[in-house]
């Protein structure tokens, strides 16, 4: 199997676990977000009682969240580690078939 084949293959592999993380950090900021509105209205005497009911929800968001992520990012390493194993360098970059040109451009005299 070609080395850009096999990157492929992992990067699929990756994808639901680099899906999981990306919504872990959404809910995560959206949680801090919230959590500065609610000391800011708190500290004009404004009342904070739907705000904090959403936190409390964000805060069962965040824990399933965390948990789907560490559930796909385990699977990934262990689906991907057979694949990983067969590249032989995996710090080498993929051929490009595309062809450098010159760096000097034209002489337009």
């Amino acid at each position: 199997m070609k080395r850009h084949e096999v990157l492929a293959q992992i990067a699929a592999i990756q994808a639901p676990a680099d899906s999981a993380e990306g919504m872990l950090y959404a809910l995560i900021a959206t949680k801090r977000s919230l959590d500065m509105t609610s000391q800011e209205a708190a500290s004009m005497g404004i009342d904070t009682t739907e705000l904090d009911t959403e936190r409390a929800r964000l805060d069962v968001l965040v824990s399933e969240a965390r948990e789907t992520y560490a559930k796909a990012k385990e699977k990934a390493v262990k689906d991907t580690q057979a694949l990983r194993a067969g590249l032989t360098d995996p710090s080498r970059p993929v051929e490009s078939p595309v062809i450098p040109q010159s760096s000097t451009a034209p002489d337009r005299s």
